[in-house]
């Protein structure tokens, strides 16, 4: 799968952090996500970032070295770094449970 995905320069990996996995609402978003992802040929990676977001910033980096066609995250609060990971790696990201007129990936 590596090989293919380094020729077809497509992983089929979306990535997903969201807090935990211990609040029903989580669950029940990450079980249909993975769901319908699934059902168009996509594998799902989910990393927990924890309260607040401490681990975001290393899990980002960790994921984005995994090429991943996109990424899900919760909220909208980042630190500049990630911000700037984001933006640069060209990958669309989702930013869900809040809105902003300035999303991560914008700047």
């Amino acid at each position: 799968m590596l090989a293919g995905g380094l020729s077809s320069q497509r992983s089929r990996l979306v990535a997903a952090i969201v807090p935990q996995m211990v609040n029903s609402i989580f669950i029940e978003t990450i079980q249909s996500f993975s769901e319908v992802l699934w059902q168009h040929g996509y594998q799902v990676m989910f990393a927990m970032s924890g309260y607040p977001d401490s681990r975001e910033d290393e899990l980002v980096t960790a994921i984005l070295a995994r090429r991943p066609e996109a990424i899900y995250l919760t909220g909208v609060s980042r630190s500049l770094a990630t911000r700037r990971r984001l933006a640069t790696s060209g990958i669309p990201v989702v930013e869900a449970w809040d809105l902003t007129p300035a999303p991560s990936h914008r700047n």
